[in-house]
Parts: C-alpha cells; sequence; structure tokens
C-alpha cells in the first residue's frame, strides 16, 4: 500500500483515485513511477520533456536530447532568422550612434566660437575663447 490514512471500504476506490501518495506512470512515458503529489516536480526533469528551441523566431520543440537533430533539420531557417535579428541589432546600434551624432551636431551648430586676442595693461595680451552664448577666458592659451 502506498499510504497510511484509514479510509472506509467503501470509499477506498475514490481515495486511490485522488490519494496525493497514489503512485502514476510519467505522463509523459518515460517509465518512471512516483507519487502523485510529485508528478510536477518529475516533469521538469523528465528526461522525455520537450524544450523550445532558443532560436529566436523558431517556435518549434523538440525533445530533450534532440537539439542537434532539430538544429540539422531547421539548419536553414535556422540561419535566415539568425541572419535576420543580426541585421535588425546592427540598424539598431547604426541608428543609436546616428542620433549621437546628430546631437553633437546640433549642440556644436548652436555655439558660434571665436578665438581673439585681447590687450591688456602693461603690454600683455591674453587669447579669449568666447561663444555667441558665454564667454570664455584661458590662460592656458596665453
Amino acid at each position: 500500500m502506498f499510504c497510511s490514512v484509514g479510509v472506509p471500504r467503501f470509499h477506498l476506490d475514490v481515495h486511490v483515485e485522488n490519494c496525493a501518495q497514489g503512485p502514476l506512470l510519467c505522463p509523459l512515458q518515460c517509465g518512471e513511477r512516483l507519487p502523485r503529489s510529485q508528478i510536477h516536480l518529475h516533469l521538469g526533469d523528465c528526461p522525455r520533456r520537450v524544450v523550445k528551441c532558443d532560436v529566436k523566431g523558431c517556435n518549434n520543440y523538440y525533445a530533450l536530447g534532440g537539439k542537434c537533430e532539430h538544429d540539422r533539420q531547421y539548419q536553414e531557417c535556422h540561419q535566415v532568422m539568425l541572419k535576420n535579428e543580426v541585421e535588425k541589432l546592427k540598424s539598431k546600434i547604426f541608428s543609436k550612434a546616428e542620433e549621437k551624432v546628430e546631437r553633437v551636431l546640433r549642440k556644436r551648430k548652436s555655439y558660434k566660437w571665436t578665438l581673439s586676442l585681447v590687450d591688456l595693461p602693461a603690454g600683455k595680451t591674453r587669447q579669449v575663447l568666447t561663444s555667441a552664448l558665454t564667454a570664455v577666458c584661458s590662460d592656458a592659451f596665453g
């Protein structure tokens, strides 16, 4: 017997069908016999479980251990899917790079920079970098 719960004889059939400790064969037919309450745990580790292909765009499933066969069978499809994914990623990268370059150029276009010499008392001069918005003086230039 698989369970030690005391059940009246006239309810025994119902109990056997529903008992959490009642033995069940794996629904994936791996041959494993487990308590009903453990089936859900077993299905995650069952050698006969199916897994989804990890190639983006491939929606096929195959039996665990059948990846090589699946990859062989869908080799051309996978190549096309992977090529398309690479092209999408390249497009995103170039788009982001173009946006950044445009932002930098817009920022630079908004300033008009000029470098000029300014006479100071005692015959000294200093280079001054000016823009339409701000004036920046620097001793590093003179």
